[in-house]
């Protein structure tokens, strides 16, 4: 089947399963206290053109047996301009 450029309506920002978003576009993200514990959906629709996210890394360390830290990064800035795309945040 055929793909038109016109499919894309917007941009698409796939994220890891460990990103919780703070901020998109100006606006914070309020999750309420779920929020607090569970990580951001997985994927954004964003307009075109310039987008700014502000997230942390939501991690778990495991020590052995059933110990394990969870450890938050800085906040991260990522500004970017796309259209009509779909993206993908990948740590490697």
């Amino acid at each position: 089947m055929p793909l038109s450029f016109n499919a894309f309506a917007d941009v698409t920002l796939e994220l890891p399963k460990n990103i919780r978003l703070l901020v998109v576009n100006e606006q914070s993200v309020d999750g309420g206290l779920l929020g607090f514990f569970v990580p951001s959906d997985d994927t954004l629709k964003l307009k075109n053109g310039e987008n700014q996210i502000v997230f942390n890394i939501d991690e778990y360390f495991y020590r052995g047996g059933k110990q394990s830290d969870r450890a938050y990064s800085n906040a991260v800035i990522m500004t970017f301009t796309a259209d009509n795309q779909k993206n993908k945040i990948k740590f490697t």
